[in-house]
């Protein structure tokens, strides 16, 4: 049988069980965002990075056929 105290124990535990599982929510919430956002911020530099190499490899290599074509 539940007694009067067990109630008021549950009554007090239960508020501090949903508001801390609420911020342990928010908390994973957030630092899946910022991981995220890490991430992509690295893919969009290696991606900018290759697409320079790129850039500079078929520049090098029009220089390199115009030279022969002078020749």
């Amino acid at each position: 049988m539940i007694t009067i105290n067990e109630v008021n124990t549950v009554k007090l535990v239960l508020p501090w069980f949903i508001l801390w599982g609420c911020i342990s929510l928010l908390i994973g919430y957030l630092w899946r965002k910022f991981v995220a956002e890490r991430t992509l911020k690295a893919a969009e530099k290696r991606a900018k990075e290759i697409i320079q190499e790129a850039e500079s490899l078929a520049l090098s290599k029009k220089r390199e056929i115009d030279l022969e074509a002078k020749e």
